[in-house]
């Protein structure tokens, strides 16, 4: 019997998934069921200098999410057993709703899409998830972190820019938005029965947010106005609570831009 030995020279990532992978490293949290997935999915982020801690279920999520809050980032597969994706995503939403999650989902279809984001997701993976994907996804959010931290409610730095400085009118749009906030508040309590009003509700809210570069508030409400718009309301009261518990962050943060002279 011949044995032989081949040395290859070590594999190098494409240089497209170099160029997205160049930002900080990231501390992710992957939730899989599947040890094969999750395999494959923890060495694409070793590859690229991530950090991978590993959950082999929905519980198991949730509770490494709340003993060592300060993940950047979790990829949550949506078919796990004992507690799905979509349920660990709700229970970390209400204690963490700043933080990026995530779907890792084997359909691309719009109804599983759509499901995705309606359940508190900020974006998809599908499955097989190739390297380059992976990486310019993280590139992204690890940029939209830099640009905007998301312990602030509000990118600060973008709206003194959109306004050129101009503290007299960004003073006098935070004093009508919050002078119109209670009414478009409480029209998002009462809408929360009926999918056209939630649609209408949210999308007159997700305006006037949009305008003060409050992007996770936003999001919300962009769930909301998708929820409505579909009519599936099933979670639509949580994610009203989450919403407006953001906006009073929104809310707190630009009377402190507009140096406290501003009445609610």
């Amino acid at each position: 019997v011949f044995r032989f030995t081949i040395r290859a020279p070590r594999a190098e990532a494409p240089a497209g998934v170099k160029a997205a992978a160049a930002g900080r490293p990231l501390r992710i949290l992957l939730a899989e069921d599947n040890q094969v997935n999750r395999m494959v999915v923890q060495g694409m982020l070793e590859k690229m200098g991530h950090s991978c801690a590993v959950a082999v279920n929905g519980v198991e999520a949730v509770k490494a999410v709340e003993s060592a809050p300060g993940f950047d980032l979790v990829l949550m597969d949506c078919n796990m057993p004992e507690m799905d994706g979509y349920a660990a995503t709700g229970k970390i939403r209400l204690r963490y709703p700043d933080m990026p999650i995530l779907a890792l989902t084997a359909s691309a279809m719009q109804e599983d899409v759509d499901r995705c984001l309606a359940g508190g997701m900020n974006g998809f993976l599908s499955k097989p998830v190739s390297l380059q994907k992976l990486s310019e996804t993280l590139a992204e959010y690890a940029d939209r972190e830099r640009q905007a931290p998301l312990s602030l409610a509000v990118d600060e730095t973008s709206l003194l820019a959109h306004f050129d400085g101009d503290r007299d009118v960004l003073d006098r749009l935070v004093t009508a938005y919050l002078e119109t906030y209670p009414a478009m508040a409480d029209r998002l309590r009462r809408s929360l029965g009926n999918g056209e009003e939630l649609y209408a509700a949210a999308h007159t809210l997700k305006g006037c947010l949009a305008n003060f570069f409050a992007r996770r508030a936003v999001e919300l409400a962009e769930i909301l106005e998708l929820q409505g718009r579909k009519r599936r309301l099933w979670g639509a009261r949580r994610r009203c609570f989450l919403l407006l518990r953001e906006c009073e962050r929104v809310n707190g943060q630009l009377r402190g831009m507009s140096g406290g002279r501003r009445a609610a």
